[in-house]
């Protein structure tokens, strides 16, 4: 049905837009800069698969996370994984 096609159509646009706004404000916390984001996720490389970023993220994100995480500024420390792994994982 054509009403059918055009949800999935503008859902897929709508998920775009979010993920690109992520992205972009990644770009901002690390001001363009890859490597900080590859430091952020203790990566070896900036070079790595996407199952290392996602499996150096996944580690993180459960250390880190704010309801497990002891320090102050642990939200702080989980948005900048996040960001970094948004910035890593974009197929730009």
């Amino acid at each position: 049905c054509q009403i059918g096609r055009l949800r999935k159509r503008h859902t897929r646009v709508r998920m775009a837009a979010e993920v690109d706004g992520i992205v972009q404000d990644a770009l901002r916390e690390f001001k363009g800069d890859l490597t900080a984001a590859v430091r952020v996720l203790d990566l070896q490389s900036a070079e790595a698969s996407r199952e290392e970023i996602r499996g150096a993220y996944r580690r993180l994100a459960r250390e880190e996370h704010p309801d497990v995480s002891d320090r102050p500024d642990a939200e702080f420390r989980f948005r900048r994984v996040t960001l970094a792994f948004a910035l890593l994982s974009d197929d730009v």
